[in-house]
């Protein structure tokens, strides 16, 4: 008897366990994964990272934003989107839940033949960290521009306080400082591809050159500051606000002062262009032939 209570108690523990991971696996998928606790920040940030707290004109239009309620848009791998109720502003707001190191492992006494493999481990996510960390800065301080940015802020602030009103994708609703979090607020612009697309269905060709114009535009002044991106296609890097190009994607950015060089830069651009070069020559060869020749008067 005393068995088969316990079997029944052991099955009933067993359904009780499978179906608390079941409903957890389908709300991360409706949610995508987003919580608050995802973008506090619990990680030690080098000073470094600081940017200057915004000016009394960009504040007053950081509060105006922010008095709509931004709705859950998407995740990237480096932040969670949310889109403002005009549909004028994405609010990034920066997963710290991937930024801290993996010093754990240092601590796991391991065989010989795989410290070395744990080391590398360690040091490619630190790598990695501060990379990301470090391209941030650099679209805050030198592609505020370029990258459609209201205000970007890295590390937490007291100086300012910017209440916001998340909604997530089941509805959920949370108010946050965004003062004490990671974040980026951007103008919201369009896809590359969709956007040439349209103006080939409606034959506006002026347009699309005009965007042709200024993609190349954009990427010779970011190349012209010593910065390159690690990550060269445009479908997800950059956007368009009507026929003005931006980066939207403030993820990848490093220094390089070697991109400074003409030659460097063509060199870049023909890498970042190409997909989009590709694209062009098959649904509009006299597009194609117009950026080859905007790329080769850099």
């Amino acid at each position: 008897m005393f068995k088969k209570i316990k079997h029944q108690f052991l099955f009933l523990s067993l359904i009780l366990i499978c179906s608390s991971m079941a409903v957890r696996a389908v709300y991360y998928g409706l949610t995508e994964g987003f919580s608050i606790k995802r973008i506090q920040i619990n990680v030690d940030l080098p000073d470094h990272l600081s940017v200057p707290s915004p000016e009394p004109k960009t504040l007053n239009q950081l509060i105006t934003i922010c008095k709509q309620r931004f709705t859950y848009l998407k995740k990237g791998s480096q932040a969670y989107a949310f889109l403002s109720e005009d549909g004028q502003y994405v609010l990034k707001l920066f997963k710290y839940h991937h930024m801290k190191p993996a010093e754990w492992l240092l601590d796991l006494r391991l065989p010989e033949n795989m410290i070395n493999y744990r080391n590398h481990l360690v040091h490619r996510r630190r790598h990695r960290i501060d990379l990301t960390l470090n391209s941030y800065k650099i679209a805050a301080v030198q592609l505020k521009d370029e990258s459609a940015l209201t205000y970007a802020q890295i590390m937490p602030s007291s100086e300012f306080s910017l209440p916001v009103t998340l909604q997530d994708s089941i509805g959920r609703k949370d108010s946050i400082d965004l003062a004490h979090h990671g974040f980026a607020i951007q103008r919201c612009a369009q896809l590359v591809y969709p956007s040439f697309e349209t103006w080939l269905a409606q034959n506006d060709l002026q347009s699309a050159r005009q965007a042709i114009d200024s993609l190349v535009t954009l990427v010779a002044l970011r190349s012209k500051k010593g910065i390159q991106d690690s990550d060269p296609d445009l479908h997800k890097n950059a956007g368009l606000i009507g026929t003005q190009a931006v980066f939207i994607d403030i993820g990848g950015f490093h220094l390089n002062p070697k991109m400074q060089s003409n030659d460097e830069m063509k060199h870049d651009m023909k890498k970042v262009f190409n997909n989009l070069r590709l694209w062009l020559k098959k649904h509009s060869p006299s597009l194609c032939d117009y950026l080859e020749q905007k790329i080769e008067e850099c």
